[in-house]
């Protein structure tokens, strides 16, 4: 018998008949979340050197020290749980379990380590999953590891890895990750990309900040979503990603992005001076460049600290510039300014001058710093 279409409710009123796409979807954004959360992190860490994408696990991590580098697996689990992970939740499927899942990426000749983001915790028997490495509770001298390891072992007797690894080293270099709900990851992620734009000197409102938030989560989720002969755009690298990250600061400012150097170039010129002392700035602030993105730098807190001083003297003197209590020339000035950066030197005299140099000249191509009165409005 023929329905009557009269006897059918609205279109506007249709349940849907399965929710896999919207459940789907909102997995793929938790686990976007956090990996943004690791390029934010590599922001401010030298030693996180690459972030890959949806390559070979959800998320790889590659950290270098001293030249060696070691990888990090990681698997995001968007779940939302009744129940805290328990031994029987990491277990079950057996070859197709998490730990299997995890294990399986051991197939590279680098050291590695997995980790496992979860929005929900583990109950009491992983908890020494939660420490660091280094724990001394992840001895197998301590009772609770122990039976850990043989509990999980007879589970689990005939995984390894492809790389001979057995569950007893899975779980001795895993950790696991609680980073709870979608919102609390954003929020943050937010916190630690503000503490980056503070210590690089770009603090934005937090309204761009939120913007410059998520253009770092839109190119994560291009790059998730990217076939793999894409591999090269789904790893990002962290020089030319904080390039990346800053040309966009410079978009979210309202600056026009400029090829490196232009900005430096045009002030020099309008301030009339030579051609061949605007070479050697261009020469010394790329120079300089190079160094701020050798991750020995971030440990040399005393080159920070005198940059931090250089940058204070400098203002000073812009300051007097535009108040007219300064009046020279743009050449005069320029030499006012290289007479500063001396003074700056005697007071940090293991700072190497052109390490300073670099940074007034930096500063210069960012517009923060120049060699002219400000114009009149």
């Amino acid at each position: 018998m023929l329905s009557v279409l009269e006897d059918f409710p609205s279109i506007y009123d249709l349940a849907p008949i399965e929710q896999g796409g919207p459940t789907a979807r909102t997995g793929f954004l938790y686990q976007d979340h956090i990996a943004a959360g690791f390029c934010i992190e590599m922001l401010r860490n030298p030693k996180l050197s690459e972030v890959w994408c949806e390559t070979l696990d959800d998320i790889t991590l590659l950290r270098s020290e001293d030249g060696n580098l070691t990888i990090e697996f990681v698997q995001v689990k968007a779940s939302e749980l009744s129940q805290m992970w328990s031994i029987a939740l990491i277990c079950s499927g057996g070859a197709k379990s998490i730990i299997a899942r995890s294990l399986a990426q051991h197939r590279c000749c680098e050291p590695c380590h997995f980790r496992i983001v979860t929005r929900v915790g583990v109950q009491a028997e992983l908890q020494v999953l939660r420490r660091g490495h280094d724990s001394h509770e992840r001895c197998l001298g301590n009772e609770a590891t122990r039976l850990l390891h043989q509990t999980i072992g007879k589970q689990l007797d005939s995984l390894c890895s492809p790389a001979g690894w057995s569950v007893s080293n899975w779980l001795q270099h895993t950790y696991w990750d609680v980073a709870e709900s979608e919102a609390a990851v954003a929020h943050s992620n937010l916190l630690v990309l503000e503490g980056w734009l503070e210590d690089d000197g770009e603090p934005l409102f937090s309204d761009q900040r939120e913007e410059l938030y998520n253009r770092i989560l839109a190119r994560v989720v291009k790059a998730s979503a990217l076939a793999h002969h894409f591999a090269k755009q789904k790893k990002f690298l962290r020089a030319q990603y904080r390039e990346w990250v800053l040309s966009e600061v410079n978009r979210i400012k309202g600056r026009l992005p400029t090829k490196a150097g232009k900005n430096l170039t045009g002030k020099m010129k309008n301030a009339q001076i030579p051609d061949s002392a605007i070479q050697n700035a261009l020469d010394l602030r790329l120079a300089y460049r190079r160094r701020m993105l050798d991750p020995t730098y971030q440990h040399e807190g005393d080159y920070k600290i005198a940059e931090l001083e250089l940058t204070a003297v400098l203002q000073h003197l812009v300051a007097q510039l535009d108040a007219g209590l300064v009046k020279t020339s743009g050449p005069a000035f320029h030499a006012h300014c290289l007479n500063a950066v001396a003074d700056v030197r005697q007071r940090f005299s293991h700072v190497d001058l052109s390490f300073l140099h670099g940074s007034m000249y930096s500063m210069t191509d960012r517009c923060r710093h120049r060699f002219l009165p400000a114009a009149l409005p």
